[in-house]
């Protein structure tokens, strides 16, 4: 059954050049290294090897004595594969504005006129892309999605909660609620390199009004490119679930993915060629799946929903 292809148009006069494309919030974790990315992986598995060496100090004297532990395990990373197809009756595209591209043969021979196939290839990679980028940290695992890393981390006991606020972050509890968050990372976690202080967008949002509303005041102005609390830069996680915070070392966290470039490839085949159904087919198909080294290192501020 073809994809269903809803066209209205009472286009008489003028066209304003081209198409307008809805807004889709930006996808970024994967443009702004926000993980780390393991690409081609095989057989569908990887695993995450680690190692921990347990310390032991005993006072001198001659002889050897073994002390501390050595712990060798690994998490195991798996993929998942999904896909979208989509089939497009050709005909449907003689009513626009562009069928000329199309050729005046009654065969449809040229496929759907080459305007419409570019801004619908983008239009599908900018919906790609996000839905990638929403999967990695929202993703339930059910049909059609991937599995993310908020729903794991949920579910590890390992892993420091901390629970928010029931209502909404606002400019008006944003610094009592990131106070909370910041609390909760031990000194280790706080120094480490590469740590990542994500929070979701209306996070970012209330404490930019917040900061505006204290710069107003006392007549100073912030960078609107540098989001700082108490010292401490937050990263806004465009994918992330709204009032969520997430804070952990970009090392620990791990996307897996086949072909790196499958998150980002449309593939279009025009069937006339094949079996002359004046039909075009779209698909997209990619694996992918993420995983965590240690719970215990990685801090999740949830709201409180109970």
């Amino acid at each position: 059954m073809p994809t269903t292809t809803t066209i209205a148009t009472n286009y008489v006069g003028q066209v304003a050049g081209g198409y307008f494309l809805e807004m889709i919030k930006e996808a970024n974790t994967i443009s702004q290294n926000l993980v780390r990315v393991i690409p081609n992986v095989p057989d569908q598995n990887v695993y995450l090897r680690r190692m921990n060496t347990v310390e032991g100090y005993a006072d001198y004297a001659c002889g050897f004595t073994p002390l501390g532990d050595v712990n060798i395990d690994e998490r195991q990373l798996s993929l998942k594969k999904i896909k979208s197809d989509k089939e497009i009756c050709k005909e449907d595209f003689r009513q626009l504005w562009t069928a000329a591209e199309m050729g005046f043969s009654a065969h449809n021979d040229n496929g759907i006129p080459s305007t419409e196939q570019g801004f619908m290839l983008t239009d599908m990679g900018n919906r790609l892309a996000r839905k990638i980028d929403k999967d990695i940290w929202q993703g339930d695992g059910a049909a059609g999605n991937l599995a993310g890393f908020v729903p794991l981390l949920e579910a590890d006991a390992t892993v420091i909660d901390v629970t928010g606020t029931p209502v909404a972050i606002t400019a008006a509890n944003v610094e009592a609620e990131l106070g909370k968050f910041i609390d909760a990372h031990t000194d280790e976690v706080l120094q480490s390199d590469n740590h990542i202080f994500g929070v979701s967008t209306n996070v970012i949002r209330a404490i930019k009004r917040a900061y505006g509303t204290q710069a107003r005041s006392n007549g100073t102005f912030l960078n609107p490119n540098e989001f700082d609390f108490e010292g401490y830069t937050l990263t806004e996680i465009k994918g992330l679930p709204a009032n969520t915070m997430v804070g952990y070392n970009r090392e620990n966290l791990v996307l897996g993915t086949s072909a790196l470039s499958d998150l980002n490839e449309i593939r279009i085949k025009d069937m006339d060629e094949v079996d002359l159904s004046g039909q075009i087919r779209t698909k997209i198909v990619l694996a992918a799946g993420v995983q965590y080294a240690y719970g215990a290192e990685i801090v999740l501020y949830r709201p409180n929903v109970a």
